[in-house]
């Protein structure tokens, strides 16, 4: 905001702003990306993910240290699975979704294809329950988002669940743990589907957490020496106010503190052309 005070006679005022960061906008949603199985041949002991967005990164596909790959075509699959009606904490299947820097992700469902199979030469199958965990909010898989039940047939079944994971900027892992195997040796396999056609899909919306300037208005039009500038007031800004700033003929800026604060006022000690300014900014962005 720019003041021009002429000793005892009157200035032109002209807003000027700054602040730090761009812009905020919605980057995209939909599928933020997947995980398929049909370039699979052999055992491997993890696979990559592919991702529509830029702006989130999909870690490989992985395993627990309970379970043991198993090679079947096009399809992820493991055994040594318990048959405790309980879970095991390293039997799962793990992946994470990281934000890039200053893009907040929201997470609005999961849908997977298992199946679940006997072992070769065996009538008992591998595990009968299912159940998808995360690190979200700092739960570290101590709740279940989904526990549901797995018929150990040989087929391939389609499950989805709703999240609430919103705004988030820090990464989040997935653990779809699986238990009560009808034997150790039965199978349970990620694999692509028809209802879902890869075997995993993450759905979500992401957006930038830049800092947002916004505008300051308000302060009357013209002053004389001695007057105050009237009240000046930041709005549409995303981020915390860190202070405000004034200048004087182009001088140098100087803070003027008002941490926090979305509106100041000033009476300039001397004639000239004043300037104000704030600074807004989102966390480290």
């Amino acid at each position: 905001m720019t003041r021009r005070l002429l000793s005892s006679l009157f200035s032109t005022i002209l807003f000027l702003f700054f602040a730090i960061g761009l812009d905020f906008s919605l980057y995209g949603q939909g599928t933020l990306g997947y995980y398929s199985t049909a370039s699979i041949n052999g055992s491997p002991t993890s696979i990559a993910a592919t991702s529509f967005s830029s702006n989130v990164s999909f870690s490989s596909l992985g395993r627990g240290s309970g379970i043991s790959s198993v090679a079947v075509t096009r399809q992820f699959a493991s055994s040594g699975w318990t048959t405790s009606g309980s879970i095991d904490v390293n039997d799962y299947y793990e992946f994470t979704v990281t934000p890039t820097p200053c893009t907040n992700f929201s997470l609005v469902s999961v849908r997977f294809n298992l199946q679940s199979s006997k072992a070769s030469g065996s009538n008992v199958g591998g595990p009968t329950k299912i159940a998808l965990r995360s690190n979200y909010a700092n739960n570290n898989f101590a709740t279940d988002i989904l526990n549901t039940t797995i018929p150990a047939d040989d087929k391939a079944h389609s499950y989805a669940t709703t999240l609430t994971f919103s705004n988030n900027s820090a990464p989040v892992t997935f653990r779809l743990y699986a238990y009560a195997a009808e034997a150790a040796s039965g199978t349970l396999a990620v694999l692509d589907g028809y209802n879902t056609p890869f075997g995993i899909e993450v759905d979500g919306t992401t957006s930038s957490s830049q800092s947002v300037g916004g505008t300051i208005a308000g302060g009357a039009s013209s002053i004389c020496q001695g007057n105050g500038t009237g009240t000046m007031t930041l709005s549409g800004y995303s981020g915390s106010i860190l202070y405000w700033e004034r200048q004087i003929n182009s001088g140098g800026w100087a803070s003027v503190g008002n941490t926090g604060k979305t509106t100041y006022s000033d009476t300039p000690y001397s004639g000239g052309t004043w300037q104000y300014r704030a600074a807004v900014q989102n966390g480290t962005c």
